[in-house]
């Protein structure tokens, strides 16, 4: 069953990022204890795991501009934003389009 050895793979790797579980005004949270490069990647994870357990997981984004690489929480109504940040990769995608548009428009005349 390939789902279960993705899982067991997913399980495996989850393992290496050293967490803890504290209270937080009485509620409890995921927390690196470790530091350096795997501390900064268990705050990741820990980060997606209390986003996938409160239902918020669906709004975390990837931005849509080629060159960002940014993921971005989409905290719009209707969960459509497609940047990370609409002064920077959005402005540059509609910039781009619009000089797309143009060009295509100057040689068709």
């Amino acid at each position: 069953a390939p789902a279960a050895e993705r899982q067991r793979a997913l399980d495996e790797t989850l393992r290496l990022f050293p967490l803890e579980v504290r209270l937080d005004a009485g509620r409890p949270r995921l927390v690196p204890s470790g530091d350096g490069a795997r501390g900064g990647l268990a705050a990741i994870v820990a980060v997606l795991a209390e986003s996938q357990a409160a239902g918020t997981w669906e709004r975390l984004k990837a931005c849509r501009q080629e060159t960002c690489g940014w993921v971005f929480y989409d905290g719009s109504r209707n969960r459509s934003s497609s940047w990370c940040s609409m002064q920077v990769c959005g402005g540059r995608a509609k910039a781009s389009s619009y000089r797309r548009r143009h060009a295509t428009l100057r040689s068709a005349r």
